[in-house]
């Protein structure tokens, strides 16, 4: 897919069907349609992902950029 191919993202494959995009530290869990798992979202939606973040700024610079 685009993120794999353009961004260099790799596809976590979790036991149980899950799957995540990857890029060094980073990782964004994707949601499958009827499957729910935690943590998440207040409100998953199918086709939507969870996005976590790693910074060894505090998160005012981050946001600021």
């Amino acid at each position: 897919g685009l993120y794999c191919s353009a961004l260099g993202m790799e596809v976590l494959r979790f036991p149980e069907g899950r799957k995540a995009l990857v890029f060094s530290r980073q990782k964004i869990k994707l949601h499958q349609y009827g499957k729910k798992f935690g943590p998440r979202a207040n409100s998953p939606a199918t086709g939507s992902a969870d996005s976590c973040f790693v910074s060894t700024e505090s998160l005012e610079p981050v946001i600021n950029h």
